[in-house]
């Protein structure tokens, strides 16, 4: 349905103002008095029909720009675009519209700039207004419509047009939640139908829930096409910048503290005790690609790697973790001991990794606990609530604190 390639992308850009006829000419003369900006490089993919393609990155990352060429709004500086059937683009907020117009008159101009004659849309008018549930207001003239109302309306008539190639841009964010549902509804519809979509969008909830493949695009660059889980995780933990700290300067005089007084201790931040027979040297957390980090996605894995270095012969130390919630209470904890997993000798240097098979927690800061001791709980390095990371999610829809493997059943 649609083949893209070697497309590449770029706009004039003015150095300076222009304000006069002389300026003008000025330019013409100065060849450099203008700077060339790449919104697109070699861009590079194949789409099938009925194929669902989410495309994905930061702002200024070339996404809109990619559309309206497809759109045939833009044309190519290189490469080229081929496409089957036809396109309905929605790209642009209230694109197609006059302000001096009513709703219904607006319905009539877009619906014939997308191709629809007068008789098919006296045909669908009223599916037109339901599915925008704007009926109130649908005689007003556009300039007394908000933003959402706008492209409510946009959208109601664009998807009355039967199209083969469905452009979708970010602008159904302006939607409130309620019509945000309806035209997921339609997105359903459209993949039951074998309709192709291109769907641009910041929320990857819908992306993975919808997409067949995704494109990562930065800085106007095609960097990866591929399952929608895969590319999500790239982008967003590439986005990722540990500018935190991920260790907190130890109190020194707290090193040495009253055991009577350990649980009062225990529940103070950013404290250290032990007698250092064996010494907690660093602390690192690892995301699901094996990279250092202190922000980690709901439901993915997490390392904790603690090193060590010892200071005296000891036989059968246990290596323990702790997990707290931001307001101090505790999540989880457990220790080698507790896990069967026993440790005879330790080299004089060197690490123990902890894994999390998947974060059950939706989102939040979470402080750490590490420590090293006998089997008996004497300790000889602990560090309480010394590490900070922080969990997101990526779906809106869920609440809560946890993320619970669970499902629905209905009796029959």
């Amino acid at each position: 349905m649609i083949e893209v390639k070697n497309l590449s992308k770029s706009f004039r850009i003015q150095n300076e103002k222009t304000d006069t006829l002389f300026d003008v000419i000025k330019n013409i003369r100065m060849s450099k008095n203008y700077t060339n900006i790449w919104a697109l490089k070699n861009i590079n993919f194949n789409v099938k029909r009925g194929e669902f393609i989410g495309i994905i990155g930061e702002n200024g990352s070339g996404k809109t720009t990619l559309l309206k060429i497809i759109a045939k709004v833009l044309n190519p500086t290189k490469g080229y675009v081929k496409t089957e059937g036809r396109i309905v683009p929605f790209l642009e907020l209230g694109l197609g519209f006059h302000d001096e117009l009513t709703g219904r008159e607006n319905v009539y101009l877009y619906s014939q700039i997308m191709g629809l004659d007068k008789k098919e849309v006296n045909e669908k008018i009223e599916d037109i207004i339901r599915f925008s549930g704007i009926k109130n207001f649908i005689d007003a003239k556009l300039n007394t419509y908000s933003s959402g109302m706008k492209v409510r309306l946009a959208f109601s008539t664009a998807i009355q047009t039967n199209p083969d190639i469905i452009l979708v841009d970010e602008v159904l964010a302006v939607g409130d939640m309620k019509f945000q549902q309806k035209c997921f509804d339609i997105f359903r519809k459209f993949k039951e139908d074998k309709k192709t979509v291109l769907y641009v969008s910041h929320d990857m909830s819908s992306i993975k829930k919808f997409c067949d493949r995704v494109i990562l695009l930065n800085k106007g660059r095609q960097i990866i096409i591929d399952e929608p889980e895969y590319v999500t995780d790239k982008y967003f933990y590439s986005m990722i910048r540990d500018n935190e700290k991920n260790r907190i300067e130890f109190r020194t005089e707290a090193n040495k503290p009253d055991f009577r007084r350990i649980e009062d201790l225990k529940k103070t931040v950013n404290i250290r005790w032990g007698t250092k027979e064996i010494e907690i040297t660093k602390v690192e957390l690892f995301n699901k690609f094996n990279k250092k980090s202190n922000m980690f996605v709901s439901g993915d894995p997490l390392k904790i790697r603690i090193h060590y270095k010892k200071n005296e012969e000891i036989k059968n130390p246990v290596f323990g973790i702790g997990i707290f919630y931001e307001n101090g209470k505790h999540c989880f904890g457990t220790n080698t001991q507790v896990e069967k997993y026993k440790i005879n000798k330790i080299n004089e240097r060197g690490y123990i990794d902890f894994f999390i098979r998947k974060i059950i927690m939706w989102e939040g800061n979470f402080y750490l606990n590490v420590m090293v001791h006998d089997d008996k709980h004497y300790h000889y390095d602990w560090h309480n609530k010394t590490y900070m990371f922080k969990v997101v999610k990526l779906n809106n829809y869920d609440q809560g604190l946890f993320n619970l493997n669970c499902k629905w059943k209905i009796s029959k």
